[in-house]
């Protein structure tokens, strides 16, 4: 889970975000904890689904904006079999963003599960040139004439 968590972590620009002063940065990867990973044994618990709840609320409480890491996970070890928890902070992932991400998790998951390299689909553009593009876009005439 830890490389497939590495994987789309490093694919994906807009997980490596932060806040500060209103501002959103975009830190680099290497050196910087893109992601926390945490486990609990929760196989003594008689109310699992109170137990969960109560990591999700944790996991949701120490989001920390300024230093980040923004995503967070978390494997729930239980007598009826392990669950995972997954914490994006609604800054950094839309609903639409959301699916994607899911759907790469798991490719990424299932690839390091079978030893393989991890691949995704080629990136149509990072985030901070999505950015720079939607501003041309917002200060262009054709913007101006609506």
């Amino acid at each position: 889970l830890s490389k497939a968590l590495t994987g789309i972590c490093n694919h994906h620009d807009i997980l490596h975000s932060v806040f500060s002063d209103g501002q959103q940065r975009i830190r680099p990867s290497d050196g910087n904890a893109l992601f926390e990973l945490q486990e609990y044994n929760l196989t003594s618990e008689k109310d699992v689904d109170s137990a969960v709840q109560m990591c999700s609320k944790q996991m949701k409480q120490n989001m920390d904006l300024m230093h980040g890491p923004l995503v967070k996970a978390a494997i729930c070890h239980t007598d009826d079999g392990d669950h995972l928890l997954l914490c994006i902070s609604h800054l950094i992932a839309d609903e639409f963003s959301l699916k994607i991400l899911k759907e790469d998790l798991l490719k990424a998951y299932l690839a390091a599960s079978q030893n393989n390299d991890i691949h995704f689909s080629a990136k149509s553009a990072s985030y901070g040139e999505w950015i720079s593009l939607l501003s041309e876009y917002g200060c262009g005439e054709e913007i101006e004439q609506e």
